[in-house]
């Protein structure tokens, strides 16, 4: 599993361009240094054939605002892989433990995990990344 994070950086970060097609290119500080404090986390679910990276502009924004952004990559259903698979368009109710893992990893590592404010997790998404999102929170979806 793929995760790109966005937080806050350092005053002494350093911006560049960041270009993902077709959208306008943002000023990043890749490998920038985090700002102090705790975060909220906030996750990002791509939409069918999306990616991560197709997330930045929200991504970008809610980093400014103060997140810690978490958008993930979904195997098999991401264009930021050289080649889909059918499981991952299908298996749809998988996408919400990717989530899951991604947090529980976030949580767990010695340099992310003191940054997030656990108590303060959410989640939010693009297409079937809305979907994954209302699923991770419980909700049950009625085809008929």
């Amino acid at each position: 599993m793929v995760v790109l994070l966005w937080y806050p950086a350092a005053d002494t970060a350093v911006e560049q361009d960041w270009l993902v097609p077709p959208f306008e290119s943002l000023r990043v500080a890749v490998g920038a240094a985090p700002a102090p404090g705790r975060r909220p986390l906030l996750l990002l679910s791509h939409g069918t054939g999306g990616s991560a990276a197709s997330l930045g502009w929200l991504a970008h924004e809610l980093a400014a605002a103060g997140y810690l952004v978490a958008a993930l990559n979904h195997h098999g259903n991401t264009a930021a892989e050289p080649q889909t698979r059918l499981e991952g368009f299908v298996a749809w109710w998988e996408r919400p433990l990717d989530l899951r893992v991604a947090t529980d990893r976030l949580l767990a590592d010695p340099e992310w995990g003191p940054r997030i404010d656990a108590g303060r997790i959410g989640v939010a998404g693009f297409s079937l990344g809305g979907l994954t999102a209302l699923a991770s929170a419980g909700a049950r979806p009625r085809w008929a």
